[in-house]
């Protein structure tokens, strides 16, 4: 079922472990597999890119998997690890820092995410997404005018997108007083 029994092999250890993990991993795409046998699946996933990146230190993708499949598992200091190395290989890859940065804020390291997602926004201007992330990063770091700022620049590349809306609306309340300065990406998203 895991690795165990697999040679040395890059390319068989990193197959099967995308393979026992991609079922599972949170993709804006498409659904999650569901399975009694899910974290069985995910652990043994994370051995074998864990082999995979014994002999391969460099390869980000593996990083990258391997916080996806810590991330489906609420491991989100280890996944905020691993999507830190493949970041360090690969920080113009939108893909990786978007996800680094979801994962600071899960850990509440919102300067970092301030950080990392400034620079994302930066090097991407026409993204809306990656400046919609910025804003939440500002928003959680207690920069409401910043964030106000971020969110009215990521509204005019992409005006109808829902959840650049529903976030303009939450910096909106939170800077007039009606809600209260959330502390953690939860306690947003419990907002009512």
């Amino acid at each position: 079922m895991g690795c165990d029994g697999l040679p040395d092999d890059h390319d068989t250890l990193y197959k099967r472990g995308i393979d026992l993990i991609d079922p599972y991993m949170k993709l804006a795409d498409r659904g999650i597999a569901k399975s009694e046998s899910r974290d069985v699946h995910l652990w043994a996933g994370i051995a074998c890119l864990d082999r995979v990146l014994a002999l391969a230190p460099k390869n980000w993708s593996a990083f990258w998997v391997r916080g996806k499949a810590l991330q489906t598992l609420g491991e989100h200091v280890r996944s905020a690890d691993s999507f830190a190395s493949a970041y360090k290989i690969q920080p113009g890859n939108p893909d990786v820092g978007r996800e680094y940065v979801l994962e600071l804020l899960e850990t509440k390291a919102f300067a970092e995410a301030v950080n990392v997602s400034a620079k994302l926004a930066g090097d991407n201007p026409t993204n809306a997404g990656l400046l919609a992330n910025l804003a939440l990063a500002l928003l959680l770091n207690h920069e409401l005018r910043r964030a106000a700022k971020t969110i009215e620049d990521a509204l005019a590349l992409d005006p109808n997108d829902p959840v650049t809306k529903a976030l303009k609306r939450r910096i909106e309340e939170v800077a007039s007083g009606q809600r209260k300065q959330p502390q953690s990406l939860q306690e947003l998203e419990g907002a009512g």
